[in-house]
């Protein structure tokens, strides 16, 4: 059995926000016009260049020509930590450190989730996370708020709705989609080794029974568990 971790439901926004606080990313790659118009929700761990942070495409995230967005990849190699990366650790859409944070009126929470791209724990969660998976995640202290980290996820698994073949676009880098049921399907072969792994398309953050225990024991605030079956996976032919 896996579990969903998720964010509470909210009976206005107002309570959301007082819960979450507001967390944005400034910095990233736009978005590209090529295999169709598209932008992802990928995390960088790394940091935006200060020298290029006042690039408006940097900036914006309105999709851009494959051309436009090789230069800027060309860009981001002139640096050390980009250097060595190519167009699937280049993604189009990513978003790259430092985060704009904004601390929730609750302090006492232990998962904030105010971004998509991933959700801010307390230091008592890292420190379980430390403890039970430590290669599994990335964890990101910010900046004049050192009692949260931004948690990156390291592990992330096939999307469990679609499936995707073997060709990557050699100017966007993104994999060939191809349509498949909308039921929430997760396989065994699928899962990663670890206790908690990401679901790519979906923004999914799944954790194994026995971290969410360990959660439990805890008393994790503002955090819920929804139950995520897995099935083996039928045999074709």
């Amino acid at each position: 059995m896996l579990w969903r971790i998720k964010e509470p439901d909210f009976d206005t926004k107002r309570e959301e926000l007082a819960n979450n606080g507001s967390l944005t990313f400034p910095f990233g790659l736009p978005g590209v016009n090529c295999c169709g118009t598209w932008a992802g929700c990928d995390l960088s761990d790394k940091e935006c260049p200060s020298e290029l942070r006042t690039v408006q495409e940097f900036n914006d995230g309105w999709p851009v020509t494959p051309e436009r967005l090789d230069e800027l990849r060309s860009q981001l190699r002139q640096f050390p930590n980009f250097k060595n990366l190519g167009i699937t650790e280049l993604k189009p859409g990513m978003r790259f450190l430092p985060p704009q944070f904004s601390p929730p009126h609750v302090y006492d929470n232990d998962f904030l989730w105010s971004a998509l791209e991933a959700p801010v724990i307390s230091l008592r969660i890292a420190a379980l996370l430390c403890r039970y998976c430590p290669n599994d995640f990335i964890g990101v202290p910010i900046e004049r708020h050192l009692d949260w980290i931004l948690l990156i996820i390291k592990n992330h698994t096939l999307p469990p709705i679609e499936r995707r073949s073997n060709h990557i676009c050699q100017r966007c880098g993104r994999p060939n989609r191809i349509s498949a049921p909308t039921e929430l399907m997760v396989y065994d072969d699928m899962i990663p080794k670890g206790d908690i792994f990401g679901l790519d398309t979906t923004l999914h953050i799944l954790i194994s029974d026995r971290l969410r225990q360990q959660m439990e024991e805890l008393g994790a605030r503002n955090v819920n568990f929804e139950p995520i079956a897995t099935r083996t996976k039928p045999e074709i032919g």
